[in-house]
C-alpha cells in the first residue's frame, strides 16, 4: 500500500504541540503539510508544500494548490486515474489541457485557500486530532474549508456591490445585505463549530450539526421543488430569452441543492464515528452550546427565508448561495 513498505503516518516530528501562528496542532500541521497526497500513498494528511526538494516560497498557497488538485481528482475521476501520483494526474491531458478543469480548479483553489486561512485564525488549520482519519480529512478540507471560503467570497461580493451602488448613486438594499451577512456569519460559525466538535470527538454536538445540515438541505430542496413547479406552471407564453434565463436559474439552484445534499451525505458518515467518553455531563453540555446556537440560528433563518413570508426573503436567501 505504501511505497518502500513505509507508512508516512508513522513518522514523528520534533515540534511543539501547540503553535498559535499555525493552528491547533503544530506537529500535526507539519506532518499535514510535509506529505504528498499522491494516490500511491493514500494517507489522511494534506498535500505537501514542497515541489521535489525545493522549498515553496508561499507554502500556504502551494498547499491550497495541491489540496485543490487532490480534491478534484478524488471526486471527479475514476479509481484507476486516482491510482497515479499527483504529478502524473496533473500532466494528464484530461487535466492539463482541459479548460473546464482549470475553471473548476480556480474556484476550488480560491475557496479552499481563503477558507483555510479563516480557520487558521481560529486554530483549526490542521488535522482535527493527531489520529485524523481519511474521512475526517475529507470533511475538514473538501467540505468545511471549501464552503467557508465560498461564503467569505460571497461576503466580499456584497462589499463590492455596496461600493458599486455608492459609485452609481443607487440605493442599497439593506434587507438583502442583512440576510446575506447573517447567512455568511452563521455558516462560517457552524463550520467552525463542526470542526470543534470533531476535535473534541463530541458525539452529541457532531450529530446535532449533521441534523441541522440535513434540515437545511431539505429546506433548500423543498424550495427548489416549489420554484420548479412554479416555473413549469407559468411556462406558457414565455419568451425564448426569459425561458433561457429561467433554465439557467434552475440549473444554478439545482447545483446548489445537489451540493448541500452531498455535504449532508458526507457529514452523515461521522454519525457513528465518535463515542461517549468519561467527560462529565455538565462539561459535555457546555461544549455543545456553540453547536446548539449555530443550529438554532441557521434553522430560524431557513424558516424566515423559505417558509415565513417567503416571497420577501426567499430570493435573498437563494442569492447568497447562488
Amino acid at each position: 500500500m505504501f511505497e518502500n513498505g513505509e507508512n508516512p503516518m508513522s513518522e514523528t516530528r520534533e515540534s511543539p504541540l501547540l503553535d498559535p501562528n499555525i493552528g491547533q496542532y503544530a506537529q500535526a500541521e507539519e506532518d499535514d503539510d510535509s506529505k504528498s497526497l499522491a494516490s500511491s500513498v493514500r494517507t489522511n494528511r494534506l498535500p505537501s508544500i514542497t515541489s521535489g526538494q525545493e522549498i515553496e516560497p508561499f507554502p500556504r498557497l502551494a498547499w491550497a494548490r495541491d489540496a485543490s488538485d487532490e480534491m478534484l481528482f478524488h471526486w471527479l475521476c475514476t479509481s484507476r486515474f486516482n491510482a497515479q501520483t499527483l504529478e502524473d494526474q496533473r500532466n494528464a491531458c484530461v487535466a492539463k489541457y482541459n479548460p473546464f478543469y482549470w475553471l473548476a480548479f480556480l474556484a476550488t483553489f480560491l475557496s479552499l485557500w481563503v477558507g483555510r486561512e479563516f480557520h487558521i485564525l481560529v486554530y483549526q488549520g490542521g488535522p482535527v486530532n493527531l489520529s485524523e482519519r481519511r474521512h475526517e480529512y475529507e470533511v475538514r478540507v473538501h467540505w468545511v474549508y471549501t464552503t467557508t471560503g465560498a461564503m467569505l467570497w460571497v461576503f466580499v461580493r456584497s462589499l463590492l456591490s455596496i461600493a458599486y451602488d455608492k459609485a452609481e448613486d443607487i440605493g442599497i438594499n439593506t434587507v438583502a445585505l442583512s440576510v446575506n451577512w447573517v447567512v455568511v456569519a452563521c455558516y462560517c460559525a457552524a463550520n467552525t463549530a463542526l470542526l470543534r466538535m470533531m476535535h473534541l470527538r463530541h458525539l452529541a454536538g457532531t450529530r446535532m450539526l449533521i441534523v441541522c445540515n440535513a434540515v437545511f438541505s431539505a429546506c433548500m430542496l423543498a424550495s427548489f421543488v416549489v420554484y420548479t413547479v412554479d416555473v413549469w406552471w407559468h411556462s406558457d407564453g414565455v419568451s425564448t430569452e426569459e425561458g433561457l434565463y429561467k433554465a439557467y436559474v434552475l440549473f444554478e439552484k439545482g447545483t446548489a441543492v445537489l451540493f448541500f445534499l452531498m455535504a449532508t451525505a458526507i457529514y452523515s458518515k461521522l454519525w457513528s464515528m465518535y463515542k461517549y467518553d468519561d467527560r462529565g455531563l455538565r462539561r459535555r453540555l457546555v461544549e455543545t452550546i456553540p453547536a446548539v446556537l449555530c443550529a438554532c440560528i441557521m434553522l430560524s433563518l431557513m424558516y424566515l427565508g423559505l417558509v415565513y413570508d417567503s416571497n420577501k426573503f426567499r430570493p435573498y436567501v437563494w442569492a447568497t448561495f447562488t
